[in-house]
C-alpha cells in the first residue's frame, strides 16, 4: 500500500479518530530526488493539544523508532483528545547510510 505524500502539514485535512501514515516531502537532494519523512498522525476523536514525537535525529540512534511504532499500535483513537504526530526517522539520509551525521 502506497502512503499519501504531502508537502505541507495541514492537520485539519486528516480525519479525526483515525491513524494516518503519510510521507512528508521535505526537501530534495542534490540530484533533485525528494527526501521524505515518514509521519504517523493520530487524530483523536476530540479536539485538544498537539504532541510531536521524534526519533533517529542521528542516523544511528535507533532506539526511539520502535517506541513510536509501538505507541501508535497501542493508542485507542476514541480515547485520545488532540493529535499525536510521530516522526520515527527524522534524519532519513543518515539512517539509510547507517551513519550518525547528515550528509552535507
Amino acid at each position: 500500500m502506497k502512503h499519501q505524500e504531502i508537502t505541507s502539514l495541514e492537520l485539519d485535512k486528516f480525519e479525526r479518530g483515525k491513524l494516518h501514515k503519510v510521507w512528508f516531502n521535505l526537501i530534495t537532494n542534490p540530484l533533485g530526488e525528494p527526501i521524505s519523512l515518514p509521519l504517523l498522525i493520530g487524530r483523536g476523536s476530540k479536539p485538544g493539544p498537539v504532541l510531536g514525537l521524534t526519533a533517529a535525529v542521528h542516523g544511528n540512534e535507533l532506539n526511539g523508532i520502535p517506541v513510536i511504532q509501538r505507541l501508535f499500535k497501542e493508542i485507542a483513537d476514541e480515547k485520545v483528545s488532540g493529535t499525536i504526530i510521530g516522526i520515527p526517522v527524522v534524519n532519513v539520509p543518515s539512517f539509510l547510510r547507517k551513519q550518525r551525521r547528515f550528509v552535507d
